[in-house]
């Protein structure tokens, strides 16, 4: 489904609820009413008559539905243009329409573009752990939703929002319908990238947070040893050929569950 191809913003809600209720089950108009602030049916009136959403009911519904920028945008413009009671006015947001479906028309319709996040996005990418999450997450199947990914990370649909609009934005995720799936974008680090440290601390702080709830499957270690300093490369040695064989498992395994690898060894210094 493709939000940029409507020309009926009511038509694009019908066609998004009968999606949502196929996943959910029935009472989205009951749910779309209590989050935009109306009756039922006003909502009701609206999506099967001549009645129309006011931009602040507009803008509810949009965040209902988690549209991103580009589509809240869309959208806006979609209901000026079905609310305009004059020729003029039509034919403004009739251009204007036109100009963000073919501004859009690549991203939804063409070939993905590849490559590399670009370092200002790497910097706000790599500011937060919850950015990675997200991005493993949605390669399971049971969280490419909004509402599943908040509950999984006990964050806001408003915080989880602001994350899939970025990655969308910058093509490390794509939109379908209500799911969401791992774009074409690639992030790499170099060794010797300053966000290096930003990701290791990202993730022990994760870490340490999760420390307060210990489950039994985890595994987890701290210790101190004396050794050797001809000894010191060869435990290093057997965990990176530890991690590598990690790697190596994951690779093909099925996406079923999400788990965190943090793992330092150093001397005392």
């Amino acid at each position: 489904m493709n939000v940029f191809e409507y020309r009926d913003y009511k038509q694009l809600v019908n066609d998004l609820i009968e999606i949502r209720q196929k996943i959910s089950g029935r009472g989205e108009r009951k749910k779309i009413s209590e989050f935009i602030g109306c009756q039922v049916s006003h909502t009701t009136s609206v999506l099967s008559g001549e009645s129309h959403f006011s931009l602040e009911q507009a803008d509810g519904l949009a965040r209902y539905l988690g549209f991103d920028y580009s589509e809240k945008d869309f959208f806006f413009t979609l209901i000026q243009l079905n609310r305009a009671g004059t020729e003029s006015l039509k034919e403004f947001f009739e251009k204007k329409l036109w100009e963000l479906q073919r501004k859009f028309s690549q991203v939804t319709k063409g070939k993905p573009l590849q490559g590399e996040l670009p370092a200002a996005e790497k910097e706000i990418f790599f500011s937060s752990w919850i950015n990675s999450a997200v991005l493993a997450l949605i390669n399971i199947k049971k969280f490419q939703t909004r509402e599943a990914l908040a509950k999984k990370l006990n964050l806001s649909l408003e915080r989880i929002d602001k994350v899939l609009s970025f990655l969308i934005q910058n093509k490390l995720c794509k939109k379908d319908n209500l799911r969401y799936y791992a774009g074409d974008t690639l992030i790499h680090l170099p060794h010797d990238s300053e966000l290096i440290q930003r990701h290791h601390l990202n993730w022990r702080l994760k870490s340490l947070h999760d420390l307060e709830e210990i489950n039994s499957d985890d595994f987890r270690y701290s210790g101190v040893i004396t050794i050797s300093e001809k000894d010191y490369p060869k435990i290093r040695e057997a965990l990176s050929k530890a991690i590598a064989k990690a790697i190596e498992i994951a690779g093909p395994s099925a996406s079923e569950t999400t788990a965190i690898i943090c793992l330092d060894y150093f001397k005392l210094r």
